[in-house]
């Protein structure tokens, strides 16, 4: 069997990519949420969902980083779905990784609620892969058809090796971003610069996409980025430590 040569960190075929670092890969990436959506689609998901939690029943602690719109992302928080999201809860006392089926759940109250508003948004069933460090955190693959037949289960099973390796790039790319803020001043990317420059000057999100050629979502994912290297709180905390620096 011949070793597939690597092409370089803007990765979107992650079949030879146990050879390649996914963190390294998405930290050296212009739009890493881009890039780990074209990971999910290569598989048959629709988008991707990491959640960590200290305690996955408290949703204001609950961090989600998702290839999802951001209305999605503010209306789970909101809600505080946390503690009734079945991808957590079908995965919250197991080690291997597990299938749900928003089709074959018949459910009221917040639950019926969250699956209600995950199915606005295209989520519909999947598998979540938990994983543990210091803190809980599970990898969720979305897919918006249900319910799942045993072809797609079949697939998804074959498929197993390569989620798992996307799942723990993605927890390892979020967790270095964590680890690195308060040790080590780390500088801004190109693209986390102009995101909180252009925030700077009052421009949203949207108006930022426009210009920079981006979804809204990807600036926000860059704004997010910029303020965890910064030690910011929020963007316009960001803006601020950016200034003081010299930076913006």
């Amino acid at each position: 069997m011949s070793v597939p040569q690597p092409r370089g960190p803007r990765l979107v075929d992650p079949a030879y990519a146990i050879l390649v670092p996914g963190a390294d890969a998405l930290a050296a990436c212009s739009d890493p949420v881009e890039l780990v959506a074209g990971w999910v689609r290569a598989h048959g998901f629709d988008g991707l969902s990491y959640v960590a939690a200290a305690d996955p029943t408290q949703g204001v602690d609950a961090d989600l980083w998702t290839t999802w719109s951001g209305a999605w992302e503010r209306r789970w928080r909101d809600a505080a779905y946390a503690d009734v999201d079945p991808r957590l809860v079908a995965s919250a006392d197991r080690s291997l990784p597990c299938l749900w089926d928003g089709g074959m759940i018949v459910a009221q109250g917040r639950l019926g609620r969250f699956l209600a508003d995950a199915s606005t948004a295209g989520i519909r069933s999947g598998v979540a892969i938990p994983l543990r460090a210091r803190s809980r955190a599970i990898v969720a693959f979305d897919a918006s058809a249900a319910p799942i037949d045993r072809p797609r289960r079949d697939e998804i099973v074959a498929a197993l090796p390569q989620l798992l390796w996307i799942a723990h790039a993605v927890h390892d790319y979020r967790t270095g971003l964590a680890r690195g803020d308060d040790a080590v001043e780390r500088p801004l990317s190109t693209q986390e610069y102009r995101c909180l420059a252009l925030s700077a000057r009052g421009l949203t999100s949207r108006d930022i996409g426009s210009r920079l050629g981006i979804a809204p979502r990807t600036v926000d994912f860059h704004v997010r980025n910029g303020a965890a290297k910064l030690g910011a709180a929020n963007r316009h905390e960001a803006i601020a430590k950016a200034a003081a620096r010299g930076w913006i």
